[in-house]
């Protein structure tokens, strides 16, 4: 016996439902059903937030359960929310489908929740990403059978992703002898040696000819460069250093 849910063209055309476009339209017409049986299956569409085609054989006729759920409600006296238990009702499918529903249907919903999206070109990248989802859902699935017995409080499977994901940056730091965060790049002052002569001998500021420039007659100004500015050329050059500048840099890279 077997309750599910199915596409909508594994239903009769007279069972389909059209859901309603307006926002109060579809909260009255939440939960409408229509329904109908061959056999030992039957086969309705429940109007929920959209319409949800079903098929059962492990029915006999239609009807409504109840069932209690907690819902949020404020405390007046206590100026605060608090859980509160109430009976509703629901139908008898809907109610042992959300009971007993298992194997691909939760499945399903772990992935889906903190699904890995990564677009490519590559036909194998969806294979291996959804295997590496079904990896972390498992085993997130045995963390929940083992810690059950031994731990006041489970981890969420957000929670859970989370740590999994602090702790395999850890594992990896371990192995390959890194620190957190990124390298810092060595000072860019340590690194450019500025000419012993920049300060005597005659100093032209000329246009880039020397053979530094390629189809860009452009050069790094040595004084931005060294104050950690990037990207900033300029098609000035020192005649003696021989060294890209600025104008507005020249008179301040040959004094200081």
């Amino acid at each position: 016996m077997y309750t599910c849910t199915a596409r909508s063209n594994r239903v009769p055309e007279s069972l389909k439902q059209e859901l309603p476009r307006s926002t109060v339209d579809r909260a009255n017409a939440r939960g409408k059903v229509k329904w109908a049986s061959r056999g030992d299956v039957i086969a309705l569409t429940v109007v929920d937030v959209k319409v949800v085609p079903m098929l059962t054989t492990a029915h006999r006729e239609i009807a409504d359960v109840e069932f209690t759920r907690k819902h949020p409600e404020f405390d007046q006296e206590a100026g605060k929310w608090k859980m509160v238990v109430a009976v509703a009702k629901r139908l008898n499918v809907i109610d042992d489908y959300n009971r007993f529903m298992d194997g691909v249907d939760v499945a399903d919903q772990l992935r889906t929740n903190y699904e890995i999206k990564i677009k490519s070109n590559k036909w194998w990248h969806p294979i291996f990403w959804s295997l590496i989802n079904t990896s972390i859902c498992n085993a997130y699935l045995l963390y929940k059978v083992g810690i059950a017995d031994h731990a006041a409080e489970v981890m969420s499977h957000s929670d859970f992703r989370a740590k999994l994901a602090e702790q395999l940056v850890q594992l990896f730091q371990r192995q390959h002898g890194c620190t957190s965060g990124r390298k810092r790049r060595a000072s860019t002052q340590a690194a450019v040696e500025r000419p012993q002569n920049r300060t005597v001998g005659q100093h032209l500021i000329v246009r880039v000819t020397s053979e530094v420039a390629t189809t860009k007659p452009q050069r790094d100004c040595m004084l931005c460069k060294e104050k950690g500015k990037k990207g900033s050329r300029s098609v000035y050059e020192c005649s003696a250093c021989n060294v890209g500048l600025h104008p507005v840099c020249f008179k301040e890279y040959h004094t200081t």
